[in-house]
């Protein structure tokens, strides 16, 4: 086993410090994001401060949107680092750095090539979703994890192990859990499909049977029908239901390596359909383990991006593996096709500007102050993708994985330790927190409200888990109902007692001008601080005679 390691020694090196760099590098730099990161950092810190280590609370409530599994990651690591931003985001940084080293021990054992497992490693940690991922606070990248190793411990014929995380994952997101992975199985016979599913049983069910014991059919409805069944009937967002919407975001999110996804895909199809050969055989599992989760969520009404996100270290894969035969044939003087040149056209040539020039134009209207972080990343974005480019039109491959992997470091680094940090004040609601404690303090008010994109922020940094909601359509203001009151009309405002206010609001723009259309002459709105996304309002009611 050591001479083993000894012999990946480099590459795994190699693969530690850029992860390293793309993961962790400034991790907490910049607030949590609207509105998801705080929707699960403030459950588990609710959770923590009431030490309450099995019901999932949000505003002092239980909530039954996701298993618990995570929550737990995100108490240890608040609970033995403090309540910090860079904590908050730990379990998922951890979890992209072990699956980019699984992926590349994976691949080993399918293809015992060194070639290939670094290809794959490589190919999944730089693209532009699994870094995303690495650094924010959602489930997907831990279920991700969780899900590769299930599928990993399978191919090794480790069947406990495997059903192990399968439960795991199904204790991070429910069902999903057990269906993504042994999808891809259905070569085994059942006798070893399905051995060791006890350890299934043993480590999933005891949590879910204790929630049915708690909270019987209000858990079973709320879990199994609303958040899992529902969504595959109704679009939770319903302009995310498109067929193209999964097919752009690999496009998108597998950037910059999407311009093989349409070969490598066709070039795994084709092997899986050969005659049955060990290395056919491999092909066919991994097609089964992309094309069977990617049809059932092109078939599901919510779509997400990151519900396809755990078959990116299949992908990453099935591109190295064809990677390795694209490398030997263009070695070899073969020539490249040319139904490739139209895709590393769009995707290096016409993407990287685009995206430079909409972020330029974007600063312009609602950021000025990331002027110089756009210029100096477009300056490096579009340089170093022209330069792929070029380099595989010169047939220079090993130039070309150089230009891109600097490309997707360099981004990294330069947006997420200096662009995000100057537009914290649009995507996060720490420092509109942080304007209101000063606020507050001089005027003695403690009331506040947001728009729904705001209250799990302004909830988690505030510390008052009793917020409420401004919003023009109360009864859908969000998908999961939560157990805070929501202010749709004047009356609300008016039932809220004198002694409350003044009352300080975290508003979009659209809220603000709510207001000003349904409050008479009893209320007066005081703007504090005013951004061109958002504001910080305080609203007085005027004494009764």
């Amino acid at each position: 086993m050591l001479s083993a390691l000894k012999e990946h020694r480099k590459p795994l090196l190699f693969l530690a410090v850029l992860c390293g760099g793309l993961f962790a590098f400034k991790l907490g730099a910049y607030g949590l994001l609207d509105p998801d990161e705080p929707f699960y950092a403030l459950t588990s810190k609710e959770m923590l401060t009431a030490g309450n280590w099995l019901v999932p609370t949000l505003f002092g409530e239980p909530q039954f949107e996701k298993p618990i599994f995570f929550y737990w990651l995100e108490m240890v690591s608040f609970k033995t680092f403090g309540f910090h931003e860079w904590s908050a985001r730990l379990a998922p940084c951890l979890a992209g750095f072990i699956t980019v080293f699984l992926t590349y021990a994976w691949a080993q054992v399918l293809f015992r090539n060194k070639q290939i497992s670094f290809l794959a490693a490589l190919i999944l940690a730089t693209a532009a979703e699994y870094v995303v991922m690495t650094r924010v606070v959602l489930t997907d990248m831990v279920f991700c994890f969780f899900v590769t190793a299930t599928w990993f411990f399978s191919s090794l014929g480790r069947e406990r192990a495997a059903f192990f995380f399968s439960a795991l994952g199904s204790l991070t997101k429910g069902p999903l859990g057990f269906m993504i992975p042994f999808m891809s199985m259905f070569t085994k016979k059942s006798t070893e499909r399905f051995k060791g599913l006890w350890v299934f049983f043993l480590t999933a069910v005891p949590w879910y049977g204790y929630m049915v014991w708690r909270f019987g059919t209000a858990f079973l409805y709320d879990f199994f029908i609303h958040e899992n069944v529902r969504r595959f009937f109704i679009a939770e967002h319903r302009g995310m239901d498109r067929i193209f919407f999964y097919p752009a975001g690999f496009l998108g999110g597998f950037f910059p390596w999407s311009v093989f996804i349409l070969p490598t895909l066709f070039y795994g199809i084709r092997q899986a359909i050969r005659n049955r050969s060990c290395i056919q055989k491999i092909f066919f599992e991994l097609s089964l383990g992309f094309w069977l989760p990617l049809l059932f969520f092109m078939m599901a009404k919510s779509k997400l991006l990151s519900y396809t996100f755990p078959l990116y270290p299949v992908l990453a894969i099935l591109m190295a593996a064809w990677g390795a035969r694209f490398y030997r044939a263009v070695s070899m003087g073969a020539k490249i096709k040319a139904s490739l040149w139209p895709w590393a056209i769009a995707v290096w040539g016409v993407f990287p500007p685009a995206l430079v020039v909409s972020a330029f134009l974007y600063s312009q209207k609602s950021a000025p102050e990331v002027f110089w972080p756009v210029i100096v990343i477009g300056c490096v974005l579009v340089p170093l993708s022209w330069a792929a480019f070029i380099s595989l039109w010169r047939r220079h491959l090993r130039v070309m994985i150089a230009c891109l992997t600097v490309m997707m470091a360099g981004f990294a680094v330069l947006a997420y330790s200096w662009m995000l940090p100057m537009v914290d004040v649009i995507f996060s609601s720490r420092k509109w927190v942080e304007w209101y404690n000063e606020d507050a303090r001089s005027s003695g008010g403690t009331t506040i409200a947001a728009s729904k994109i705001y209250v799990r922020g302004v909830s988690y940094y505030s510390g008052q888990s009793r917020a409420a909601v401004v919003s023009e359509n109360g009864r859908r203001a969000f998908y999961t109902r939560h157990a805070i009151p929501i202010y749709s009309d004047q009356t609300a405002f008016l039932a809220i007692p004198q002694k409350e206010y003044p009352l300080f609001c975290f508003l979009k723009l659209k809220e603000l001008n709510f207001l000003k259309r349904i409050l008479d002459s009893r209320f007066r709105i005081e703007i504090l601080h005013e951004h061109p996304t958002r504001v910080l309002i305080k609203l007085q009611r005027t004494p009764t005679l």
